[in-house]
């Protein structure tokens, strides 16, 4: 029997929508799939199903990048991800070769630090990071070191004096970066004797002064077409005044003296000397006893504020002195006298196959003596074939130091 009437039912759609909502209450209902949804029907019953997780894509991109991120909880590899939003990952990282501690490392963030005498900078640009990585100077240790001794061990010692117009170069090894502010130098010094003075006048002054200059260069060996030749490195000089006084008073017979020396103190520090008497007699004598102090073996420290990076270079070395007396000669017996003490090596020539005997091949390279034709001259640079070889081919003593 069929009913008086059916029933009325009013579809409309809500949520999530798109298009134009309107309610159905007649006619048939149409139910359509979309992207990604599939709609199927078995009999009465309709089946409403979407794309697996990931297998499509959501986005209006054009270009789809994987999540690469390994072993990321709940990562799933299928995932995408639109431009501009891509996650790379970080690789497993590994160091071989002359490591430490943990050699290998992924999937957290990656950290460069710098180490003992290595420094990392870092500069970014357009988006790019660049790495510098640094390390200290070929044979550095860091700091440049305050100390050098040359050579390293002293026997078969001797003196030498080097003045006038020649001077002395031997090369030298520096086997760490340096920074120093004075040299040593070794020296026997001497007073040659006593004098006794008689003034002929009253009101009288006798006198002698001294001046010493001493030049030291350093030098290295040139390169290409000056391979043959020392270039100037670094020069400086210092100076040392000595002088000496006797004066008769009034009546002949009341004498006065002194002795007065200005020169490189400790480290190189400017320092003076000043010795005075007096004595009532015929005569006044001034003995070499009374400058005991600038005797005997000594240091002669000359100002050297320099640098040195680690290699090989050449150290001159000179001395020159003028020397003025007034009324009398006599006074000049009161000098002091100064050698080098130096390590003598074989003193046999070295020559060249086929080459007849020359003074020029020297026993090391710029080992010897280099003569100008003026006093203290420097050079901005010196041929090796100038240089003379010297007696026992002697290796100067010295030191290089800084202190505060």
């Amino acid at each position: 029997m069929s009913p008086l009437f059916l029933p009325t039912i009013q579809i409309a759609a809500a949520g999530n929508t798109a298009g134009t909502l309107q309610r159905v209450s007649s006619g048939v209902l149409t139910l359509a799939g979309g992207a990604n949804v599939t709609l199927s029907q078995v009999g009465n019953a309709i089946t409403i199903s979407a794309a697996a997780g990931g297998v499509g894509s959501v986005s209006s991109a054009t270009t789809v990048s994987s999540v690469a991120t390994a072993n990321a909880v709940g990562a799933d590899a299928g995932r995408y991800a639109l431009e501009g939003h891509q996650h790379g990952g970080v690789p497993t990282i590994s160091i071989v070769g002359n490591t430490a501690g943990n050699t290998t490392q992924g999937n957290l963030s990656l950290v460069l630090a710098g180490g003992p005498n290595i420094t990392l900078s870092c500069a970014t640009a357009a988006g790019v990071i660049t790495v510098s990585v640094s390390a200290a100077a070929a044979g550095g240790a860091g700091a440049a070191r305050s100390y050098f001794q040359w050579p390293e061990e002293n026997a078969n010692s001797s003196a030498i004096q080097v003045s006038g117009s020649s001077k002395y170069l031997l090369p030298f090894r520096v086997p760490w970066d340096l920074s120093v502010s004075y040299l040593r130098l070794p020296v026997t010094l001497s007073a040659v004797g006593s004098v006794a003075a008689t003034t002929t006048q009253v009101n009288q002054t006798v006198g002698l002064t001294i001046s010493s200059t001493f030049q030291l260069a350093v030098y290295t060996l040139g390169v290409g077409a000056n391979s043959r030749s020392l270039q100037s490195y670094f020069t400086t000089s210092n100076s040392w005044v000595q002088q000496a006084t006797i004066r008769a008073g009034a009546v002949g017979s009341n004498w006065s003296s002194g002795h007065t020396i200005s020169y490189p103190g400790e480290g190189g520090a400017a320092t003076n000397f000043t010795l005075s008497a007096g004595a009532t007699s015929a005569s006044r004598t001034m003995q070499s006893s009374q400058l005991s102090n600038f005797t005997n073996l000594r240091f002669l420290d000359l100002p050297f504020a320099t640098s040195f990076s680690a290699g090989c270079y050449w150290l001159a070395w000179n001395s020159s002195t003028s020397m003025s007396t007034s009324v009398s000669a006599f006074m000049s017996t009161l000098r002091i006298l100064g050698s080098n003490i130096i390590v003598s090596q074989p003193a046999q020539s070295i020559n060249l196959l086929g080459v007849a005997t020359n003074s020029s091949n020297l026993y090391h390279m710029g080992l010897g003596n280099w003569s100008t034709n003026s006093i203290g001259t420097t050079t901005a640079s010196i041929a090796l074939s100038q240089l003379s070889r010297r007696a026992t081919n002697p290796i100067l003593n010295f030191q290089m130091i800084r202190q505060a």
